[in-house]
C-alpha cells in the first residue's frame, strides 16, 4: 500500500532540469565544448542582482548538463560577466548571499536547495523586464 506521502517524492535531477530551463531560457546559452555561459541581449537588460543570479544558475545548469564541473564563480568572474568593478560585484554578491547564494572556497554559488527560489526570482525579473 502506497503512503500518501509518496506523492511528495520527486527526482531532484528532473526538477533541477525543468527549473533551470524555464528560468534561463532566452537569457543565456551554454557552450557545448567549453560549458561557458554565453549571455544573450535579454541578459543585458536585467538588473545587476538578476544578472548575478542568472550567471550563477547558468553555471549550475552547465554542471548539470555535464559540460562543466564549475558551479561557483569568483568575484572577478562575476564582475567580468556583468562589466562592473570587482568591489561592486563583491558587494552585490554578498547581499544576495543572505537569501539566495552560498559562499564557497572559490567564490559564490547557488546552493542546490535554493534552485527553485533563485529560479522564481529570475522569473520575476523576466516578467518585470517584459512589462517595462
Amino acid at each position: 500500500m502506497d503512503s500518501p506521502l509518496t506523492g511528495l517524492l520527486v527526482s531532484e535531477k528532473d526538477i533541477s532540469g525543468e527549473v533551470l530551463h524555464s528560468a534561463l531560457q532566452g537569457l543565456i546559452q551554454i557552450g557545448k565544448e567549453t560549458g561557458g555561459v554565453i549571455p544573450t541581449s535579454a541578459f543585458g537588460a536585467l538588473d545587476r542582482n538578476s544578472k548575478i543570479l542568472v550567471y550563477l544558475l547558468a553555471l549550475r545548469a552547465a554542471s548539470t548538463l555535464g559540460v562543466s564541473q564549475k558551479v561557483d564563480a569568483t568575484v572577478g568572474e562575476i564582475a567580468a560577466i556583468l562589466g562592473i568593478g570587482a568591489k561592486s560585484a563583491g558587494e552585490a554578491a554578498s547581499r544576495l548571499k543572505r537569501e539566495f547564494l552560498v559562499k564557497t572556497d572559490k567564490g559564490y554559488a547557488v546552493a542546490p536547495d535554493k534552485l527553485q527560489i533563485v529560479a522564481a526570482q529570475i522569473q520575476k525579473a523576466k516578467t518585470k523586464k517584459s512589462k517595462s
